[in-house]
């Protein structure tokens, strides 16, 4: 499942649409954190069929625009009966919720680890500051993809069978790499390795990479592909240099190809 990547700020085709994704994207999340795992999955697929429209820029005919609304009314209200009636797994939360206006700490937090098999469970995101007429289409499908890979891998712990866990961690993988790559195209400037600092301020761009990263570690990781695993990780530790070292040293012009390597 794909989404319209762009790696330049776009208007919304539809401003109403992409405020109901977004709402659903954090109600999805508001369901990983309280382990109702299916029900996340249901809420964040409906959150990326509708972020797909959202940077269209064909016109919506009137009719269109009715359905789409009353589209829009229907998935909310499914998605509010979930939240009221969410259906726990057994067991501990496997997920950490994190924002894009996180601080430097939490994104040295998640960076700096000794090992592929230390690092923390998934960070599914929060999308913050959605009242605006212009976003970046890459940045936020990035997070709602980033989510809706997180809901496959932890519904696959709870799989019936092995060969649905086996479909749930591939689907998961395939997610989060479309995640990876939207990141990638917004890191990335004019395919150069040149990172583009003011929009690595934004929203935390490092944070949300280094989020998207760690969860193609745990899914390869669970998937017994070990080399991949290596591989994310290090690009995850290569975000490391973004954010300084251990010590906080803030990010610095000469880390932009490490980062841009990290896409």
């Amino acid at each position: 499942m794909s989404l319209l990547l762009r790696s330049t700020p776009t208007p919304c085709a539809d401003l109403d649409s992409y405020r109901c994704a977004v709402a659903l994207n954090n109600m999805g999340v508001a369901l990983l954190e309280r382990c109702a795992y299916r029900q996340a999955l249901d809420t964040l697929k409906d959150a990326v069929v509708l972020m797909r429209g959202v940077f269209d820029s064909t016109p919506l005919s009137r009719r269109n625009q009715r359905d789409r609304a009353r589209d829009c009314t229907v998935l909310l209200e499914k998605a509010y009966h979930r939240t009221a009636h969410p259906q726990p797994a057994p067991g501990h939360s496997m997920v950490e919720i994190l924002s894009p206006s996180g601080t430097l700490a939490a994104i040295s937090s998640l960076l700096h680890r000794h090992g592929p098999a230390l690092l923390p469970p998934c960070f599914p995101i929060k999308i913050e500051n959605f009242d605006q007429e212009a976003r970046n289409a890459d940045l936020d499908s990035a997070m709602v993809l980033h989510n809706f890979a997180t809901a496959h891998l932890c519904l696959s712990r709870f799989a019936p069978t092995a060969l649905r866990a086996i479909f749930l961690r591939k689907a998961a993988l395939r997610l989060a790499k479309l995640s990876h790559q939207a990141l990638s195209n917004v890191i990335v400037v004019y395919h150069e390795r040149f990172l583009d600092e003011s929009v690595l301020g934004e929203a935390n761009l490092v944070l949300i990479a280094g989020s998207v990263l760690n969860t193609i570690v745990r899914i390869q990781l669970e998937s017994g592909q070990l080399d991949g695993a290596e591989e994310a990780y290090r690009k995850l530790r290569l975000l490391g240099s973004v954010v300084g070292d251990d010590t906080g040293t803030q990010p610095a012009k000469r880390h932009s190809e490490e980062a841009a390597a990290a896409a």
